[in-house]
């Protein structure tokens, strides 16, 4: 492959943002990357941090879930005590109440399977 702005010259890497060849020349090196232009830099910088943005996501997501559980299990036993209370619509209070159960447990396990992820 050959260099973008000089192609007598060799290309050694391509730029992170456009994904040009470039030459040792032209090459601006960056933390996480090679960049060809300081344009490129800036937004090759951006790519970074959105990637290190990203590699957080699995915590933050694993949290959410653990608290829509907490409140599934809340509204679970809402639904508990209401049957209880109305047993006119005993039926209908536990089938909520199982729902809400059956939620929450799905959110458990989405939420673990995050944390490993």
């Amino acid at each position: 492959m050959l260099c973008y702005t000089h192609p007598t010259n060799q290309a050694v890497a391509t730029c992170k943002n456009c994904n040009k060849g470039i030459c040792p020349t032209c090459a601006i090196e960056l933390e996480d990357g090679i960049a060809c232009s300081e344009h490129c830099a800036e937004n090759v910088k951006m790519i970074n941090a959105m990637i290190n943005r990203n590699k957080k996501m699995p915590q933050r997501t694993a949290a959410t879930y653990y608290r829509n559980a907490f409140i599934y299990f809340g509204f679970a036993f809402l639904f508990i005590i209401s049957a209880f209370m109305y047993s006119f619509m005993q039926t209908y209070m536990a089938i909520g109440a199982t729902i809400f159960i059956v939620g929450a447990v799905s959110m458990l396990v989405s939420a673990r399977k995050m944390k490993q992820a």
